[in-house]
Order: structure tokens, then sequence, then C-alpha cells
């Protein structure tokens, strides 16, 4: 019921972590896994403490980034038109995709990287409209959240919503 990268990588590693007893370097196989940025390791070990080593704690973090991924969309649409009706539609679109509802149980980067970067564009349009520097430091923090997720592709994929505003 896993996929192969989310076996041999996203569910090992937490799990290799809470038996190690180590918080800050994520490790695989008694080895630091560094190859990828730590936020989802760590976000999914502290789900695996406090609802036990199992898929659905693993999987929980999954699930919850997806549905910031819905969320975002629907905000988004709905601050570009100015109509709540078109970002619930927007919303129901992107809960509707095949690649979210495969995509977005499993524990894996993309989709976290989409949540991040499309709340990050939320915050920059929401800055440019209102022009209130607090949105431009929560887009700030969820950038970085992004980088701290899969590196510099967050800037690849926030920098195409961004260049699109353009």
């Amino acid at each position: 019921v896993t996929g192969k990268d989310e076996y041999y990588l996203g569910l090992r590693t937490p799990l290799c972590m809470m038996e190690q007893d180590v918080w800050l370097v994520p490790c695989l196989d008694g080895e630091p896994r560094l190859r990828k940025p730590p936020l989802v390791y760590w976000l999914t070990r502290a789900s695996l403490e406090a609802w036990g080593p199992s898929l659905a704690g693993s999987r929980l973090v999954a699930v919850l980034f997806g549905a910031l991924l819905v969320l975002g969309v629907t905000l988004v649409a709905e601050e570009l038109s100015g109509d709540a009706g078109l970002g619930l539609r927007a919303g129901l679109v992107a809960l509707s995709c095949l690649g979210l509802a495969i995509g977005g149980r499993l524990l894996e980067l993309d989709v976290p990287v989409a949540a991040f970067s499309t709340l990050a564009l939320l915050a920059l349009l929401r800055w440019y409209r209102r022009d209130q520097t607090g949105y431009l430091l929560l887009g700030a923090v969820l950038l970085a959240a992004g980088f701290l997720t899969k590196g510099p592709v967050v800037l690849v994929v926030w920098g195409a919503g961004g260049a699109a505003l353009l």
C-alpha cells in the first residue's frame, strides 16, 4: 500500500530517527540522511510520536499538506477574482485532481512543496494588494519552510506563479 520512494525513504527515515532517538539530523539505516532537507521528516516524526508508529500516523502529515494545498488554491483564486464562489470552485477542482488524490496521501515531498509555494504566492498577492508587511514576512517564512522541505526547487515552483502574476 506504499509507493517505492515513500517506503524506502519517507516512511523509514522518521522511524529510524525514533529508533536512534535523534531529532535534528534525519537518518536512514543508521546513517545520516542529508540528501533531502529535513522538515517533512521532523513533522512526520512528531506525528509518529503523537499517534504511534503507524502508516496512518505517517500519512497524516501528507494528508494535511494536501488539505493546505487545496486551501491555498481556493484562497489564491478568491484573491485574484474577488469571488468566494469562484475560489470554492477552484478548490474543488484542485481537490478532484487525480495527482493530488494519489500524491496527497503519500509521504513524499512534492505536495508539501506545492502547498508552501501556493501559500507563499497568496502571501505575496495579499502583500501587493493590501500593502501590509506582515504578509511579506509570512511569505518569506513559507518559502523558508518550502526550502526546508525540498531545497531550491520551491523557488522555481513559487517563481512560476510570481512570473505569471507579472
